[in-house]
C-alpha cells in the first residue's frame, strides 16, 4: 500500500537527510518521545515541514522526525505518531512504516502507551508484544495484507533476544499479547472483559496497521507496549490521557534503557 503521498514525503527526507542506510526506525508513542533527545541527533525535521504530512492532535505526540546515530549506526526516530481516531486513513497512519521500509531499514520498533488488562501487570511494566488481537477491525485493514497470511511480522526469536538482553540490563519485562481498540474513547469493562476472555494482555490504539504493514513487505518489527494504566473494570479510578503521559515520564529510564540494548545489540 505505498502512495504516491508516501513516495513524495519519502523524497523531500530523502532529499533533507541525505542519508545512507538506515539499521532501525522507532516509532514512539505517546509520552515516549524524550527517548530521540538521549540519541545523538544529526539532523530533525518538524513533521509540520513536510508537505502533506498528517498533525497529530494528540498530546504526548510531539511530530518530529530525526535522524541519529548510536554507536556508529543511524537510525530514523518518529516522535509521536498519528491515529485512526483522529480521522486520519490507512494510507496516513502507516506513513512511519512505509518510510522505514523505503529507506531499506532492517527493523520497525513500534512502541505505544497501553492499558493493562493482565492483573498481573503494573503501571509502568514494558511489555514485549507476542501477538496481536483485532479481530473486529479485519475488513478495515484488508488493504494493508494479502489475506489471507499470518498478519503478524513478530519474530519469537527476536523477542527471545530482547528477554536475554532484558535480564543482563536487570530489568523484568512482560511478554503478552496487545489487543487493538479503535477509540478515542477508552473501552468499557465489558469491553475489557471480552479482550481478557479472548486471552489479550493489554489493550491500545495504535501500532497493528504498522505490524500488518511490515509483514507484507517482510520488515522485521518490535513492538513495546508501555503499561501506563490499568484498563476499564480493572482499575479503580477513572481513566485519563493525563495518567498515561504520567506513567510514561516516570517509566522512561527504563525504557531508555531497554530501547539503548535494542538498538546497540
Amino acid at each position: 500500500m505505498e502512495t504516491s503521498l508516501h513516495k513524495n514525503i519519502f523524497q523531500y527526507l530523502q532529499a533533507e537527510l541525505n542519508t545512507p542506510k538506515i539499521k532501525a526506525t522507532i516509532i514512539l508513542g505517546s509520552g515516549l518521545g524524550t527517548f530521540a533527545d538521549e540519541l545523538k541527533k544529526i539532523k530533525s525535521i518538524p513533521t509540520s515541514r513536510i508537505p502533506n504530512y498528517p498533525h497529530s492532535t494528540v498530546v504526548g505526540h510531539a511530530g518530529e522526525i530525526s535522524l541519529c546515530e548510536y554507536y556508529g549506526e543511524l537510525f530514523l526516530v518518529f516522535k509521536g505518531r498519528i491515529h485512526a481516531y483522529e480521522g486520519y486513513s490507512l494510507e496516513k497512519i502507516i506513513i512511519p512504516a512505509v518510510l522505514s521500509h523505503k529507506f531499506n531499514s532492517d527493523y520497525l520498533i513500534i512502541t505505544n502507551a497501553a492499558g493493562g488488562i493482565n492483573e498481573n501487570f503494573k503501571p509502568g511494566d514494558l511489555m514485549i508484544i507476542e501477538d496481536v488481537f483485532y479481530l473486529h477491525y479485519k475488513k478495515r485493514f484488508k488493504s494493508l495484507a494479502d489475506f489471507p497470511q499470518s498478519p503478524s511480522s513478530i519474530n519469537r526469536k527476536l523477542n527471545d533476544f530482547i528477554f536475554e538482553l532484558g535480564s543482563k540490563i536487570n530489568l523484568e519485562l512482560k511478554r503478552g499479547i496487545y489487543g487493538y481498540s479503535l477509540g478515542p474513547s477508552y473501552e468499557t469493562p465489558a469491553e475489557i472483559e471480552f479482550l481478557k476472555r479472548a486471552g489479550c494482555d493489554a489493550v491500545g490504539m495504535s501500532t497493528i496497521p504498522e505490524i500488518i504493514y511490515s509483514s507484507k513487505v517482510g520488515m522485521k518489527s518490535i513492538g513495546i507496549s508501555c503499561i501506563t494504566n490499568l484498563a476499564a473494570g480493572i482499575s479503580k479510578t477513572k481513566l485519563s490521557h493525563t495518567e498515561v503521559t504520567e506513567t510514561a515520564n516516570l517509566v522512561k529510564n527504563n525504557f531508555s534503557l531497554l530501547l539503548k540494548n535494542i538498538i546497540k545489540n
